[in-house]
């Protein structure tokens, strides 16, 4: 599957213990200043942190403690109310004033997210794009690198695509990728990067241990590609090229040519098939 790897919410805890203790702090200084000078508006920067990096409801958390901590810092200084349902009263205030803040900070950032990913997928198939791909390839490789897995980068070519769109029509080319995205996802190993490069042309990315593992799971993605195929009737092929390297791969750019030059040697020797390369050392750049 493809990897989300950026646009994720943080998971929590230092976020939130980070933003607990700016509140604590301020509160702090909010006692120290004492009630006469007003800081609450200090509790909206953790209050924000929080909900920018981790998510809205860490966010309403911290804003509830939030307006304990400013009621108790005042309460300490000598802060006193005619009657004593001014202090819960104001308490809610002060936690709606905060939640508010959390909760439009969340809504704006994760508005964000959502067309930041957008701009990374492919309209059609949802797939990432040729942009996306190597941004997200290269900390792939990276990763792998440190860990000293391999990394197998293949490319791939549909075979008589041109004769669906000329006898079927465009909606029926691309329903034809469509399906040919949704068995790309399918066969890709978890963790893996899928891309529609653009027309018909797609691309994955993804960790192996050895050539031989890297050969079986290129091979497996082409049989249920073309299994897809079948299944929907459609008259298409694919030609696949497979790269593997396990030693200090270069560029993203540079194995995608070294992949694309495979599957261009599958289309001169009669298209249809899966070629593979162990490539042992990185190919030139």
């Amino acid at each position: 599957m493809d990897s989300a790897m950026e646009g994720r919410e943080t998971s929590g805890l230092p976020v939130v213990a980070l933003g607990a203790l700016g509140v604590l702090v301020t509160g702090v200084f909010d006692h120290w200043i004492g009630f006469d000078v007003r800081v609450f508006p200090l509790y909206f920067a953790s209050i924000a942190y929080v909900a920018w990096w981790c998510s809205r409801r860490a966010a309403i958390g911290l804003a509830f403690l939030a307006s304990l901590v400013w009621a108790y810092a005042n309460w300490s200084t000598g802060l006193r109310y005619p009657g004593a349902w001014i202090w819960p009263m104001n308490i809610m205030s002060q936690f709606v004033a905060f939640g508010l803040i959390g909760y439009l900070v969340a809504d704006v950032r994760r508005s964000l997210r959502a067309e930041q990913e957008v701009s990374r997928r492919d309209a059609l198939t949802g797939l990432l794009n040729r942009r996306a791909l190597y941004a997200d390839g290269e900390r792939l490789v990276a990763a792998a690198g440190r860990r000293r897995q391999g990394v197998v980068v293949v490319y791939l070519d549909l075979d008589n695509f041109k004769e669906v769109n000329d006898s079927r029509g465009h909606e029926a080319g691309d329903q034809v990728l469509t399906d040919v995205a949704r068995a790309l996802l399918g066969a890709a190993q978890k963790g893996g990067l899928v891309a529609r490069l653009g027309g018909d042309e797609f691309a994955a990315i993804f960790e192996a241990s050895s050539a031989e593992a890297a050969q079986r799971q290129a091979e497996a993605l082409h049989e249920a590609l073309l299994a897809r195929l079948r299944e929907g009737g459609w008259p298409v092929g694919a030609s696949l090229g497979a790269l593997y390297l396990r030693t200090a791969p270069p560029a993203v750019t540079v194995l995608l040519r070294e992949a694309d030059r495979l599957m261009y040697e599958v289309k001169a020797r009669g298209k249809g098939a899966c070629l593979f390369r162990d490539g042992v050392e990185s190919p030139p750049p």
